[in-house]
């Protein structure tokens, strides 16, 4: 894949939707790998953090909230949404704490899906902006995929 693809980590125990939100993904520009575990996501994030990460919240091992407040701590460069067959008003409050940046209740399409990803990539790309990371290069703005990138790159350097 092309270094500049934004990476998805996928974090869903239950195989028939995680077959699904990969077949809704497998014509998006995104390089997405998959997980069923707590313990097989906080894994993948110690290897390589991924630019998104859609976490499930019930999790055979443990809670996602778990997995989400672990990246947080780590301070990770990865946007993530939390998705749940048993969404609350609470839940949905304890994710965005913990730094979730959006919230979708199973089922939902595969537009909802890419509205969701495309609006994370925009709202990360304006806390950039906001923050002075974007540099004029021959008059343009470098592109949030760069970014992303660049962003891949820092967590190499922590490691």
């Amino acid at each position: 894949m092309n270094s500049t693809t934004p990476t998805i980590l996928l974090v869903e125990d239950d195989q028939s939707m995680a077959r699904a939100y990969l077949a809704y993904l497998a014509d998006e520009p995104y390089e997405v790998t998959h997980v069923a575990t707590g313990a097989e996501a906080l894994a993948e994030l110690e290897r390589q953090a991924p630019d998104i990460m859609l976490l499930d919240l019930r999790l055979p091992d443990m809670e996602g909230f778990e997995v989400l407040q672990w990246a947080q701590e780590q301070e990770l460069p990865t946007a993530s949404v939390v998705i749940t067959g048993h969404g609350s008003i609470n839940a949905a409050v304890e994710s965005m704490r913990l730094g979730a940046g959006d919230f979708l209740v199973k089922p939902f399409s595969k537009d909802r899906l890419a509205i969701t990803l495309k609006t994370l990539q925009e709202r990360v790309g304006q806390k950039l902006l906001g923050s002075g990371v974007f540099t004029l290069k021959r008059g343009r703005l470098r592109s949030v995929k760069l970014l992303l990138l660049q962003n891949r790159e820092w967590h190499k350097r922590r490691i």
